[in-house]
């Protein structure tokens, strides 16, 4: 897989701005869309979508209190890149 569109172009900075949170998922997916390039093919439309899709989600877990400490994600990662040396 190629890298996001919206990492690209900017679309996602300007769409997840702190103006989002009033905004229904269909109305930022459609802004989202509106700052693609013309020639943006279907394959990465659908990526830009599923990439909206996944930082939505993240922000309501987060809401909800699903997060993990920085010190334990570190302390995790510590361990991860330790067992595949």
């Amino acid at each position: 897989m190629g890298q996001a569109v919206g990492a690209e172009t900017g679309a996602c900075q300007a769409v997840f701005g702190s103006y989002t949170d009033a905004m229904s998922d269909k109305q930022t997916v459609l802004e989202a869309i509106r700052r693609l390039p013309e020639e943006v093919s279907f394959h990465e439309i659908r990526e830009e979508i599923e990439f909206l899709a996944a930082v939505r989600d993240g922000e309501l877990q987060a809401d909800q209190g699903n997060v993990i400490p920085l010190e334990q994600v570190e302390k995790n990662l510590q361990s991860w890149l330790s067992k595949s040396s």
